[in-house]
């Protein structure tokens, strides 16, 4: 059986935060570019996400008719993971501001998305390449007086060569639904952790948190900070590189350190770094990476 008159979208994957590798380092997006007009309900924009099976796919759309993906400055945009839609993705972000900024040459010097957390903008950087988004800054508290959490982080095995590793603080964010352990080591001891991720979710369960992503950071010599992130509540058991848990993290390392201008690597299988900035003043964190296309085509639907 053929079949016939399906229609077609541009589409993208592309490394979001790589390294100095280039491809197969980062986290890769799928970018799906919606021209005005096009309607696409959002239960095929999850059965897109899935099919495209990445830990997130962006769909873009521009808000006029007058202006396309190579002229707009205005843009709706969401993201899913093979599972659910979320509120916010800092490396589709880069991803879809890499595309039409650096792949369709928009020439615009600031672009804005229109999203569920709000309006986000992206831009070029004087680094050729790059590119910085500004997403809302965040807010933590450390938990050391809620015994459960401490628990959890304890039970979640955070171990390396089966010794468990110190816990410096606990901190939670009840608006992202972040939870982040901050652990002695840098990241040879991040890149060496084994974590049960099992005992974390029932742990979760058992008491009756919100969660959507438990992170472990630390401080390191190579950079300011390193990070794990596991998102095992959306379909992500690690996610590669995530830029938007730089919300609560850059904040909470900017006053560790006393600085506002930091460089942070996650510590994936991937690999992934992040150039990061506390903007106090607007509430944002300015996050910027590299991004490089690893492949482009066309779904059909």
């Amino acid at each position: 059986m053929i079949i016939k008159n399906l229609k077609s979208l541009p589409i993208y994957t592309v490394d979001a935060f790589v390294t100095e590798e280039g491809p197969f380092s980062g986290n890769p997006a799928g970018v799906c570019l919606i021209p005005y007009g096009t309607n696409l309900e959002e239960e095929r924009l999850q059965k897109i996400a899935l099919e495209m099976n990445l830990s997130e796919t962006a769909f873009v759309q521009p808000l006029k008719e007058s202006e396309g993906f190579d002229t707009g400055k205005e843009f709706n945009l969401r993201w899913f993971t093979p599972t659910v839609e979320i509120a916010l993705c800092g490396h589709g972000t880069i991803a879809t501001g890499h595309i039409i900024l650096n792949v369709l040459n928009n020439p615009s010097k600031e672009i804005q998305f229109r999203t569920m957390s709000g309006l986000l903008t992206a831009k070029r950087t004087e680094n050729e390449g790059e590119i910085a988004i500004s997403l809302p800054a965040g807010e933590s508290v450390e938990v050391s007086d809620r015994e459960e959490l401490v628990q959890m982080a304890e039970a979640s095995g955070i171990h390396v060569n089966n010794e468990k590793v110190p816990i410096e603080s606990v901190h939670y964010s009840s608006k992202s639904k972040k939870l982040f352990v901050h652990v002695k080591g840098g990241r040879a001891v991040l890149e060496s952790i084994k974590l049960n991720i099992n005992d974390v979710v029932a742990y979760t369960n058992k008491i009756g948190l919100s969660h959507q992503s438990f992170v472990i950071t630390s401080e390191d010599e190579e950079c300011d900070f390193v990070l794990r992130v596991f998102c095992p509540w959306v379909g992500i058991n690690e996610d590669p590189v995530t830029g938007s848990a730089q919300c609560i993290l850059t904040p909470y390392w900017s006053k560790v350190l006393g600085k506002t201008e930091l460089m942070a690597r996650q510590c994936s299988a991937r690999g992934g770094i992040l150039r990061t900035q506390l903007d106090s003043e607007n509430k944002q964190v300015v996050i910027s990476g590299n991004s490089v296309v690893f492949l482009e085509g066309k779904f059909y639907y």
